[in-house]
């Protein structure tokens, strides 16, 4: 009986301590992820090559958020969303393909995603569709590496700090320099 009575308290214990490890079962890094992909696109257009960014880069964040585990289940809508306002916010205005009313990806594919020129706008100059097109690479990549279930499940976990270090890593392969320095001149 004492045997039994171990057992069981010790598979209680260790079922306790794997949902501590696991991150929260509901969107609550979806706020994160904005942040972070709209901050690392915005400083990957205006930085010339920006280093790596401290523990604590998103000014929006609170330190605790960036030490533990998040998931976001929307994280194709949210990723293609906060991209959208970044370079809304650097006055270049995208569409997404496959073309959908809205301002991000209806595709539930990650993979499938692909920023444009937004029907019915004027076009882009080559300069900065070059950069929107390797900026949505760097994203992308980034974004999929915290998608264990892949690119379709629509759902990633991830730390503030695992992903601000995913997307600047990616960025700085993909995009040469600042928007207005680095595509100009091709």
């Amino acid at each position: 009986m004492a045997r039994g009575n171990i057992a069981t308290g010790l598979a209680l214990l260790l079922a306790g301590s794997l949902t501590i490890a696991q991150p929260a079962r509901s969107d609550d890094g979806c706020s994160t992820l904005a942040a972070l992909v709209h901050e690392s696109v915005y400083r990957a257009a205006t930085e010339y090559k920006p280093e790596l960014p401290q523990p604590k880069s998103a000014s929006s964040l609170q330190a605790s958020a960036l030490a533990y585990r998040q998931a976001c289940l929307r994280t194709v809508e949210v990723a293609t969303s906060a991209f959208t306002r970044a370079l809304a916010d650097l006055g270049l205005t995208i569409g997404w393909y496959p073309p959908h009313p809205g301002n991000y990806c209806w595709s539930g594919d990650l993979a499938e995603c692909y920023p444009g020129p937004q029907p019915g706008k004027p076009e882009l100059p080559p300069h900065q569709l070059a950069f929107v097109y390797d900026a949505w690479r760097g994203v992308q990549k980034a974004m999929m590496s915290h998608m264990r279930q892949g690119s379709a499940s629509g759902a990633s976990t991830f730390t503030a700090q695992s992903l601000d270090a995913a997307l600047w890593s990616n960025l700085q392969l993909t995009v040469d320099g600042p928007l207005y320095l680095s595509h100009a001149y091709q």
